[in-house]
C-alpha cells in the first residue's frame, strides 16, 4: 500500500513514462515489492530513477542498488552521459533479467526463456524419475496416473 502511494506521487509528474492506449501513459509495473519503471529515454530513466528514490525515502523505503537493474529495450536516441545512481552506487545496465520467473531480454526474443524452461522441467523430470523406479512402477503407470506419487 505504501508503494502505491509512493508510485503514485512519482507518477504526478506529466509526460512520465512510455505512451500507451488512448494516449495515456505506462510507467511502472508492481508487483508486491517489485517496481518496474518505463521510459523512453536514459535521461528520463535517471529523472523517474531519481524521483522514485526521493518519494520511497519519504516512507522509509529503500531502494537496494544491488538488485536493481536498468535494461534497455528497443532503441534510444541519446547516448548514457550520467550514470543513473543510487545512494552513491551505479545502477548496472543489463541485457537480460528474471522478473517474476519469467526472463526479459532486451531484444524481446522469448529463445532464451524457452530454453530457461525446458532446463529446469529437464531437471524435474530427472527427479521424478529417481522416484519412479524407487515405487517400483513403471513410468507409464505414472504418466496415466500422476497423481500417484
Amino acid at each position: 500500500m505504501v508503494v502505491d502511494w509512493a508510485m503514485m506521487r512519482v507518477m504526478s509528474v506529466k509526460d512520465t513514462g512510455i505512451r500507451w492506449i488512448n494516449g495515456d501513459r505506462l510507467a511502472h509495473l508492481d508487483f508486491v515489492d517489485d517496481i518496474v519503471l518505463l521510459e523512453n529515454s536514459w535521461k528520463g530513466m535517471k529523472e523517474l530513477t531519481d524521483r522514485t528514490q526521493k518519494e520511497a525515502a519519504k516512507f522509509g523505503l529503500n531502494i537496494n542498488p544491488e538488485k536493481t537493474k536498468i535494461m534497455k529495450v528497443g532503441r534510444w536516441d541519446e547516448t548514457e552521459d550520467e550514470k543513473i545512481m543510487i545512494d552513491g552506487k551505479e545502477v548496472k545496465s543489463v541485457d537480460a533479467f528474471c522478473y517474476l520467473g519469467s526472463l526479459m531480454t532486451a531484444v524481446s526474443s522469448c529463445d532464451r526463456e524457452v530454453k530457461v524452461l525446458i532446463g529446469k522441467a529437464n531437471v524435474t523430470f530427472g527427479k521424478l524419475a529417481k522416484i519412479w523406479k524407487k515405487n517400483g512402477c513403471s513410468t507409464k503407470t505414472h504418466v496415466a496416473h500422476p497423481t500417484s506419487l
